[in-house]
């Protein structure tokens, strides 16, 4: 046998079956993961987008299995072919980008509401000292501040950890 000759079409409907089926599994379980690495357990865009570049890349795969079974096809295969691995090709970098930024973007926005926390619990301060608002008040508007403060400082601790350790995995060898 050849590498020129094409592969007997049995061998080539399970090979495609095969991807085409991984693909979709591969797809599904990007939606899971990206539901949950969501604080708020909702599936975000990007990881909607990488899912369609897997769905796109798995449609070409259908028309080639419906081309090898039926034996004739009814688009020319070479223009689905590149329309729908341009789709799924572009869909998966866009989507791999927007996850990197992601979290970034998640980081920023926790950050900037710790600033306006702070920014608060100054404004409450103040308010105190100029006698307008009580004591107990206060304690009770400041102690629910400190607990979403330190809800956010762990958030912000956990994005960052998960970055890191991304970023710099050592092996230690003993």
């Amino acid at each position: 046998m050849s590498l020129l000759l094409p592969p007997p079409s049995t061998l080539a409907l399970f090979v495609d079956l095969f991807i085409f089926f991984s693909y979709l599994v591969m797809a599904g379980f990007l939606l899971y993961i990206g539901k949950y690495m969501n604080i708020q357990r909702k599936i975000t865009l990007p990881w909607i987008i990488l899912s369609i570049g897997f769905l796109f890349s798995s449609l070409n795969l259908f028309i080639e299995i419906i081309g090898l079974v039926s034996n004739n096809y009814i688009i020319p295969r070479p223009v689905l072919w590149y329309i729908f691995n341009t789709i799924g090709s572009i869909a998966l970098i866009v989507g791999f980008a927007a996850i990197m930024t992601e979290r970034q973007l998640e980081i920023s926005i926790l950050r900037k509401r710790q600033m306006e926390i702070k920014d608060i619990m100054q404004f409450l301060k103040e308010q105190y000292y100029k006698k307008e608002i009580s004591e107990d008040d206060l304690r009770k508007l400041y102690t629910n501040l400190v607990e979403q403060l330190a809800e956010i400082e762990v958030r912000i601790k956990r994005l960052g950890k998960d970055r890191k350790a991304k970023k710099g995995k050592k092996v230690i060898t003993s």
